[in-house]
């Protein structure tokens, strides 16, 4: 079954995957819940992009590429976003790999940011209050 409207979507309630119809590779990933009673299991569904690529040595590979949950991404979004990801794909790029080298580079500016009113002063003293029980005698706290 393909999906082609948002009402199709939310009328999904079986686990597994569901192609968009019209969208390569954009799939809806309905998960289940471990629950002891098949009734009582919750149901999960968030929008993927699989791809194929040929790795160094010829193999075939699969990527899958998280879009959002379908609760925050809506279909009309996660088409959007497929889209998107596929033109990097079309440009050589991995849009995995961006994201996680944007993540990096976010995470490193942050810590640049905290870092930059620290003198090296009160970061020895901070270090030395954390650390000074670990010296077993007077003589190392001293030096």
């Amino acid at each position: 079954m393909a999906l082609t409207t948002q009402k199709q979507v939310d009328a999904v309630k079986e686990p597994g995957r569901y192609a968009v119809q019209g969208e390569p590779g954009l799939r809806l990933q309905v998960t289940a819940s471990e629950a002891k009673d098949a009734k009582d299991a919750k149901l999960a569904k968030s929008w993927v992009l699989r791809w194929e690529y040929r790795d160094a040595d010829g193999r075939r590979k699969e990527r899958m590429l998280g879009l959002g949950p379908l609760h925050t991404v809506d279909l009309r979004e996660a088409k959007e976003r497929a889209r998107k990801a596929r033109l990097a794909l079309l440009d050589g790029h991995d849009p995995i790999e961006q994201g996680r080298s944007a993540r990096a580079a976010r995470h490193a500016d942050r810590a640049r940011e905290a870092a930059a009113g620290v003198t090296f002063e009160a970061a020895a003293k901070l270090y030395y209050k954390h650390h000074q029980a670990k010296w077993s005698s007077a003589k190392w706290r001293g030096q």
